[in-house]
């Protein structure tokens, strides 16, 4: 998987993060034109230059967006870890389905429980990460100074009989950071998807008893939560008070992230038989 991670590393840092730095903030400050872009932190020197200048601005974007190309390395990478842990699961169940030992089996069995659990918790916290990206790109598009004050008007939304404090997202502009955390959100679903499908299925080939009923109660929670989540991070600026939603669904997740479990007894069918 070394070329993949080199794959990853060339289309986050050098391509993804230089082109997106270069569009979206080194032309601006120095054309002097913002464009269609929000007035944010990196661009706010075009119109107060008082504040901070615009070479400083250059090399503080810069920087920054140097930072997040690592971060998103990071991100994919942990990723791409998570997937090659499932096919050496997988590689290892086919050799033990036939002709390994029942402890081995039991083993197995219980790295790939282990293992599903990994991969849920990465991957809520993932979409944990994608939800607070969208946050940070939602409040750019509304009339709000600072995002505390902006979250905190709109838990008081829903209780007013004023209309909306938002005007929805604001599609006049262009706002990178909506179609990047949703090519995020589409990644980790898929990861999660496909690493949990393919460890259930490894698992019972080993012929093991493995409490199927609880495994698959607590397999579908994991999905409610991720599933949440996505809804969650598609609801967010759409209607006034979408923070409650928010706040619900972080602390729910935050309680399964805690304490995911896939109870199962790992017991050979035949020797239940035999007793």
């Amino acid at each position: 998987m070394s070329y993949v991670c080199w794959a990853v590393f060339v289309v986050t840092v050098l391509i993804a993060s230089a082109f997106n730095w270069v569009e979206t903030y080194l032309i601006p400050l120095l054309t002097g034109n913002a464009g269609n872009w929000p007035v944010d932190w990196g661009r706010i020197a075009i119109f107060q230059p008082d504040l901070v200048s615009v070479p400083n601005a250059v090399v503080f974007s810069g920087l920054v967006f140097l930072l997040n190309a690592f971060g998103s390395y990071l991100f994919f990478a942990g990723l791409i870890v998570l997937y090659t842990l499932t096919d050496d699961v997988v590689d290892f169940s086919a050799s033990l389905a036939h002709d390994g030992a029942e402890e081995q089996r039991r083993c197995l069995a219980r790295i790939g429980d282990a293992l599903i659990v990994g991969v849920f918790r990465c991957c809520s916290l993932g979409l944990m990460i994608t939800i607070l990206m969208k946050l940070q790109a939602s409040f750019l598009l509304s009339d709000s100074r600072e995002i505390v004050g902006w979250l905190a008007a709109d838990l008081r939304a829903p209780f007013r009989s004023s209309g909306p404090h938002f005007n929805g997202y604001g599609f006049h502009q262009n706002v990178p950071g909506f179609y990047y955390s949703f090519f995020c959100l589409l990644v980790i679903f898929a990861v999660f998807v496909i690493c949990t499908a393919r460890i259930r299925k490894a698992v019972t080939s080993l012929g093991l008893l493995n409490g199927e009923n609880a495994e698959s109660s607590s397999l579908m929670a994991m999905y409610g939560v991720l599933l949440l989540l996505t809804v969650t991070y598609m609801l967010i600026g759409v209607f006034p008070g979408f923070t409650i939603l928010m706040i619900a669904a972080l602390a729910l997740a935050a309680c399964f992230i805690a304490r995911p479990t896939l109870a199962r007894p790992h017991v050979k069918k035949t020797r239940e038989l035999d007793a």
